[in-house]
């Protein structure tokens, strides 16, 4: 019974988080990276709507457009919109260089772990935001908008136990990982 249990937990849980594939680029140095960078980030505008539903519910998969237990209680829209500034904050500090471009990022799903998954089963940050490159000067669009897939897989149990033992947070993590999604995306964008 234990088993079969388990067995279901699993399954569960890989088909409410879907298949994620990873894809390595190959190593370009920082500073050479950034000074290659088409844009220049002037200013970055992030939107969290307030018509996005918030569940503060424990279950392995809530239904719900925002899913964020990294932080204490409080207004999920705002710390999931600080989660994002600090992440592009992070992953755009460095690309000075290039075409003049402010970045407009509209969350359109920020689902992260509850505490169940976490701890029993991972699972996959699952993060979608509309992005939009725009001419500082005139606002007209360079690039998008277009709709970003920022999928984080979060392998659980046992990591989520040495991360927590080892006091790393789940937001530093989180920001880490949309770091370099973002900074990504800005590199490969279109000129």
């Amino acid at each position: 019974m234990m088993r079969f249990a388990l067995a279901m937990m699993a399954v569960l849980g890989m088909s409410s988080c879907g298949m994620v594939t990873a894809e390595r680029r190959p190593y370009v140095d920082p500073v050479t990276e950034a000074a290659m960078a088409p844009y220049a980030v002037n200013v970055v505008n992030i939107s969290v709507p307030r018509t996005l539903v918030v569940s503060e519910a424990d279950t392995l998969y809530p239904t719900a457009d925002i899913v964020w237990r990294g932080e204490l209680g409080g207004d999920r829209h705002a710390q999931v919109g600080a989660v994002i500034g600090d992440a592009v904050a992070l992953g755009t500090g460095d690309l000075t260089r290039g075409r003049p471009a402010n970045v407009d990022i509209a969350v359109v799903r920020f689902h992260g772990l509850t505490e169940k998954a976490r701890f029993f089963v991972g699972g996959v940050y699952s993060i979608r935001f509309l992005l939009t490159i725009r001419d500082p000067m005139t606002g007209a669009v360079i690039d998008g908008p277009r709709l970003v897939n920022a999928d984080i897989p979060y392998w659980g149990r046992n990591r989520a136990i040495a991360d927590t033992v080892a006091g790393r947070q789940e937001r530093t993590f989180i920001v880490d990982g949309l770091a370099r999604i973002i900074r990504d995306e800005l590199l490969i964008a279109k000129r």
